[in-house]
This record gives C-alpha cells, structure tokens and sequence, in this order.
C-alpha cells in the first residue's frame, strides 16, 4: 500500500512542481520513481498488484450511505 502512495505522490509533486513530462508515466516519473525505489527499498509499479475488493470495506460503504 505504501508504494500506491508513494506512486500518487510522485504524480501530485510532479504537477504541483509543473514538471514537463512525455506521459503520465513519463521520463520524469521513472527518474523519480527509480531514485525512491533505489533509496528507500520500495516497489514503485504501474501496476497494482493487490486485487480491488467485490464491494468497498463496511467503513467506507456507511460513510458515503
């Protein structure tokens, strides 16, 4: 889960930062990606390698009922 995160916070910097890029996934998010990677032991994909649940966890279907 920490490696979504970590993987929307790459997308979030590089717009706040109004980083150009080639893509979504572009130059710019490997290079970052690859430095946490490398630096903090993390798996930074595009790919989610947990199945979605059938139907949202009892917490958050209460919330937004």
């Amino acid at each position: 889960m920490c490696d979504v995160m970590v993987h929307e916070m790459i997308h979030y910097y590089i717009a706040w930062n109004r980083i150009k890029d080639n893509g979504s996934h572009g130059r710019q998010f490997w290079r970052i990606a690859k430095e946490f990677n490398e630096r903090y032991g993390l798996n930074i994909t595009i790919k989610v390698g947990t199945p979605l649940p059938d139907k949202p966890p009892g917490f958050l279907r209460r919330l937004f009922n």
